[in-house]
């Protein structure tokens, strides 16, 4: 078991960039609300991919309340981060993104600013998943794993190169031919 801690935004950033280059996503300027109509009444709704992929969405919800909003000294939006057990973002985690989306806000004076946050990547993979039709592990692995190892790449790695791609799902393995280590890959929490 291998948790991916930040890797899951960086394969989540890929998917939605292949998402785009085949057209499935329009573009960078499509709303959240567009491609997820669910969510199109919701604080995320207004927002765009590009925002969701660049962080910048305006969303509060890592914050402890009271803090919303506001840019400090250095020009980046002033957080008070709220990781405790009992938190939104434990609760996004343990529960998923339906059991928190009532409770984020978008703060248009925020938003064009830098957030690094959880909750951008959990509403893009939510997206793909509404617009590709399968859960994101699977998207991760029919779209980066698979051709990935299928193209013998996966052979040639080392036991510390291949922990990368071993998760636990109970969903997909794929074993190289020569015998190698069965992957599963999953994305998320």
């Amino acid at each position: 078991l291998f948790n991916s801690y930040s890797m899951a935004k960086s394969l989540v950033g890929v998917l939605a960039l292949v998402a785009l280059s085949d057209g499935t996503i329009p573009s960078l300027d499509t709303t959240v609300g567009e491609l997820w109509p669910a969510a199109e009444a919701t604080a995320v709704g207004p927002v765009t991919m590009g925002e969701l992929l660049d962080m910048r969405s305006g969303l509060a919800f890592e914050k402890d309340p009271g803090q919303v909003g506001g840019a400090g000294a250095n020009g980046k939006s002033e957080q008070a981060l709220n990781y405790g057990p009992f938190s939104d973002v434990a609760r996004l985690h343990v529960e998923g993104l339906d059991s928190v989306l009532g409770d984020v806000q978008l703060v248009e004076a925020d938003r064009g600013r830098y957030s690094y946050q959880n909750l951008n990547t959990a509403i893009l993979a939510r997206v793909l998943e509404e617009v590709r039709g399968q859960p994101i592990d699977e998207l991760v692995y029919d779209t980066l794993a698979e051709p990935l190892l299928k193209s013998g790449y996966g052979e040639s790695l080392d036991d510390d190169e291949l922990e990368i791609f071993r998760y636990h799902t109970g969903r997909r393995v794929y074993a190289p031919p020569s015998g190698g280590y069965p992957v599963v890959v999953v994305v998320g929490g």
